[in-house]
């Protein structure tokens, strides 16, 4: 599969692309109305499975993200929402989505799941 992602017009390595695809990816999602945020992955990404950041993961065939829902929208919904916003992101790629959680009302969802899909430290 080729995947012509080419920022401002000059080559990149799949790597270094693949990262900022896993970057954009996270930012969308979190952008989409029902996601509460993309958890940390507690996980290593299999040898030779692409580039991970924390519950995204690219292959040369699938997109996985792990993310938790807000309660209220039916899960089928946001997960409707989720892959209209990425999928001019994917690449031709299959998109799988894992709800890991749903925040109940009243839950507090630490900062840093919504820093993890931007690559920020913890603070």
């Amino acid at each position: 599969m080729t995947d012509p992602l080419v920022p401002g017009g000059r080559w990149v390595s799949p790597a270094r692309r693949d990262a900022a695809r896993v970057a954009e990816i996270g930012v969308t999602a979190l952008a989409v109305d029902g996601v509460a945020a993309i958890p940390p992955s507690t996980l290593s990404p299999p040898a030779g499975a692409g580039p991970a950041a924390p519950s995204i993961r690219i292959t040369d065939d699938v997109v996985e993200l792990h993310l938790v829902t807000e309660y209220g929208d039916p899960v089928r919904t946001v997960a409707e929402r989720l892959a209209a916003a990425v999928a001019p992101l994917l690449g031709g790629r299959e998109l799988r989505l894992v709800i890991d959680d749903i925040l109940l009302p009243g839950e507090v969802l630490t900062d840093h799941a919504r820093r993890t899909a931007t690559g920020e430290p913890p603070r």
